[in-house]
């Protein structure tokens, strides 16, 4: 991490959780800091394309936690969380749908898109207002607004 600036707290733990996540391959996807009792709870979310294993996920703990045992600003007891974004992790910002192209999704909308308030299709890409979709049972492709989601979530399939 830099030096010769002042970070916030929830600043400098999203520092070095982006220095740990880049030097194994992954993405960090979300940060959560709060207290729990009287301890602090460090929640971390990452991915990576093919999904993140236990493995990734106890190193990236180890080197993080070295990291902010060796940092002032991080010194109270704490307890350190690292997970996947999960499958059921609602799509929310453009890198989630990004994230998510090629894959199966259900759409809850607050309005309708042709006709229909639920979609579930195989989301074929991402333009920066709409997700691109193919639903279930069709060929051609719809487009829905952004704006116009109220809940989006990758369908889970197991697939023979």
């Amino acid at each position: 991490m830099e030096k010769g600036f002042v970070l916030n707290r929830k600043d400098r733990l999203q520092a070095f959780c982006t220095e740990v996540a880049e030097a194994r391959g992954l993405e960090v996807v979300e940060v959560e800091l709060f207290r729990a009792g009287r301890r602090e709870v460090l929640r971390i979310y990452m991915h990576k394309p093919g999904g993140i294993s236990l493995d990734d996920c106890s190193q990236a703990s180890h080197h993080l936690a070295t990291l902010l045992d060796a940092d002032d600003e991080f010194q109270n007891p704490y307890t350190l969380e690292i997970s996947s974004i999960g499958l059921d992790r609602p799509l929310k910002t453009a890198a989630d749908w990004t994230r998510r192209v090629g894959e199966w999704v259900r759409i809850h909308l607050a309005e309708e898109v042709e006709g229909h308030k639920t979609w579930i299709g195989r989301l074929v890409r991402t333009e920066s207002d709409a997700a691109i979709l193919v639903p279930e049972n069709l060929e051609t492709e719809i487009r829905i607004p952004y704006r116009a989601v109220q809940l989006a979530r990758v369908d889970v399939r197991f697939e023979e």
